[in-house]
Parts: C-alpha cells; structure tokens; sequence
C-alpha cells in the first residue's frame, strides 16, 4: 500500500519522494522512519495499515511519533487503505495539495508505466482510469 501511495503521488505529478526516511529533531534524535517524504517542503506521508490499529504498541507509538514531527517542523498526511484504493486520483491530488508543491508533467515514459495493464486478462486492483493522464499510449 507504500507503494500504492508513492505511485498515485507520482501520477498526480509529485516529485520523487524520499522513501522509508528516517527523520531527526534539530538535536539530532531520531523521531522515526516514514513512509515517504519531501523534503523542500517538509512533508511526511504515511499509510497506517492494520497493525496500526490492532497492535496495542503501534497505537501508542505513533501519536509520539507524529506529535515528535511536528514539533521538528514535519507537516503530516495519514492514509489509509480506503483512501488509496476507493480514490488513488484524489489520493495524489491531495498529497500534492497537502505539500503545496505545483504538479509536475509526468514524462510520457513513466505515463505509460502507470497506465499499463496486465496483458493476461487479470484485472489490477486499483482502478487506473481517471488518473489525469497526460499521455495516451494507445493513441
């Protein structure tokens, strides 16, 4: 579902996020790992799948966590597996949104490679259509 994340942010025109970061306070301790970050505008990503809310651990260890980014300057954006796969379009939107960062074209090459299908008649999981595409590759 990371990945998920990453590719739908990719696909609304995000640039490269820095992946499984780990991040420090100006004292250098270290607060924790994040899915994904960017780091010109100081924003986090993170999907909270289900261990987030059926282990006792991760429940109390996140608040921290996200409190202890915060207080270091870290803005934060929380997904979930709804949200991902319900509405991946609106999932990179937001991400673009949440950043403030403007949407970058996303370069036909890579288009194509969030566009493609399985050639042996399975069906993806996330819905592809509706993804803003800037490039047809059937066209």
């Amino acid at each position: 579902m990371e990945t998920l994340m990453r590719l739908a942010g990719a696909r609304a025109g995000m640039p490269e996020l820095r992946l499984q970061a780990e991040l420090h306070d100006a004292e250098g301790r270290w607060i924790g790992r994040f899915d994904a970050v960017d780091d010109k505008t100081r924003s986090a990503f993170e999907y909270d799948g289900e261990q987030h809310h059926t282990s006792r651990r991760q429940r109390r260890r996140d608040p921290r966590k996200h409190q202890a980014a915060r207080d270091a300057g870290w803005r934060l954006m929380v997904f979930y597996q709804e949200n991902l796969l319900d509405d991946p379009v609106g999932a990179g939107r937001r991400m673009l949104s949440f950043s403030g960062r403007p949407g970058q074209p996303v370069r036909p090459s890579l288009a194509r490679l969030l566009d493609e299908r399985s050639g042996d008649g399975t069906e993806s999981a996330v819905p592809f259509t509706g993804f803003g595409v800037q490039h047809d590759p059937l066209r």
